[in-house]
């Protein structure tokens, strides 16, 4: 587009007084450009936010690389730690142990609550020192010597139970001890509950409990299962770097990155972003319907200066660049107007963070600027009012100059 082209098409989007209803097309154009622009912007914003949190807090808990022995009861750690020793990318490394018990609050005479959990038995300190999710711990500290264990927050609510008031259940191993007559019977302990998480992700807040490492052996026993928990410098290389660990471990052993455990979960986000952005998309393109019906009454209405102009030589090119010039001035209003105030209530919502109901996990609304998006989302909206003015502008064009000014 030059210069000529961009000054007339500018002219053009002026309107005399006999043309009283173009303004208002025009108007209504670039506003529904700029509404389509600013809703995909923050939503697509919003959604992004609540994957990179639920990413984060699922990253706070689960370990980025997990390795099962194939013999879980006995794991080889000196083999494990020469294994892992030659990978650079390796941050942390730790042995989880990992059962299934019967909680239940005896305080309760007549039917006390009971649930089942998925205990880790792991450095409840090192859990403590977790950023990723919520935390809250017993405002008294208990004695030294009492077993202890952290429970997600929605368990919690379900056993009834609170540190605040040095609560305590009794964990039940169904499977933990041979008995007398070979057979496997239950291993009862009582554990006073220290901390209660929340990490917003269901799954995890429901099920989940922490003890240290030697309760969680000695309550489980036989049925305890060993798995090293692997932390990366870079979460995001977990599949490259669990494919590079997989050809140095013995056959029999398993290893998972966090991604590839949580597929079936980050497949319905994708999925959700992409079914979001095709709706908003559709939007837009709702909208360029407006731009083509605005092109289309400035052709019309600028027969006569198309006439004279073809008549004088002018290239049909330049022509074409004129009035899609038009269409292109309107997406240039209409996008950059909706990125900028797409922009704004992203960094609003950043600042003054909007409360959720508790259904929602999250305490406050998540969202992620992106301000390549953003000028990628006006460009686009450009992009399509451009193609919505060709039709109308080949029509026009089209029409023999001769017939046109034959009855000016």
């Amino acid at each position: 587009m030059n210069v000529t082209s961009s000054w007339l098409a500018r002219r053009y989007l002026r309107f005399s007084r006999r043309q009283h209803f173009l303004p208002l097309l025009t108007s209504v154009a670039i506003l529904s450009i700029t509404v389509g622009t600013f809703a995909l912007c923050l939503i697509l914003s919003v959604m992004e936010g609540f994957h990179a949190e639920l990413s984060k807090r699922l990253l706070g808990l689960s370990a980025h690389i997990s390795i099962t022995p194939s013999d879980a009861h006995h794991p080889d750690e000196t083999m494990v730690k020469q294994i892992l020793s030659k990978f650079a990318d390796v941050k942390d490394v730790e042995l989880v142990i990992e059962g299934e018990a019967i909680a239940q609050n005896a305080v309760f005479e007549h039917d006390p609550p009971t649930l089942g959990l998925h205990l880790k038995g792991l450095d409840l300190e090192k859990l403590s020192a977790t950023p990723a999710f919520d935390l809250l711990l017993a405002e008294k500290a208990l004695p030294a010597g009492v077993p202890q264990m952290m429970l997600g927050s929605d368990a919690a609510s379900t056993l009834h139970v609170h540190p605040d008031f040095q609560d305590a259940l009794n964990l039940i191993a169904p499977l933990a001890e041979i008995g007398p007559a070979g057979d496997l019977v239950p291993r009862t302990r009582d554990f006073h509950v220290a901390g209660v998480f929340r990490t917003g992700y269901y799954a995890y807040d429901a099920v989940l409990a922490f003890v240290s490492r030697e309760d969680a052996k000695r309550l489980l026993g036989e049925q305890a299962s060993a798995t090293w928990q692997i932390r990366l410098s870079n979460p995001q290389k977990a599949a490259s770097v669990a494919a590079s660990i997989t050809s140095h471990l013995p056959t029999g052993w398993k290893i998972i990155s966090w991604d590839e455990e949580n597929k079936k979960l980050f497949s319905a986000l994708r999925l959700e972003r992409l079914v979001m952005a095709v709706i908003l998309f559709i939007t837009i393109i709702i909208a360029s319907f407006s731009v083509m019906g605005v092109v289309s009454l400035i052709s019309a209405s600028k027969r006569r200066d198309i006439a004279i102009l073809k008549s004088l030589g002018m290239p049909k090119g330049m022509m074409y660049r004129l009035f899609l010039a038009s269409g292109a001035w309107i997406g240039a209003m209409g996008g950059g107007l909706g990125a900028v105030l797409g922009t704004i209530a992203c960094l609003l919502l950043d600042r003054w963070q909007l409360p959720l109901p508790p259904a929602y996990y999250l305490p406050t609304l998540p969202v992620s600027i992106e301000p390549f998006a953003y000028v990628l989302f006006a460009l686009m909206g450009v992009s399509i009012s451009i193609l919505a003015s060709v039709y109308p502008v080949s029509q026009a064009i089209g029409e023999d100059p001769c017939e046109v000014l034959r009855y000016e």
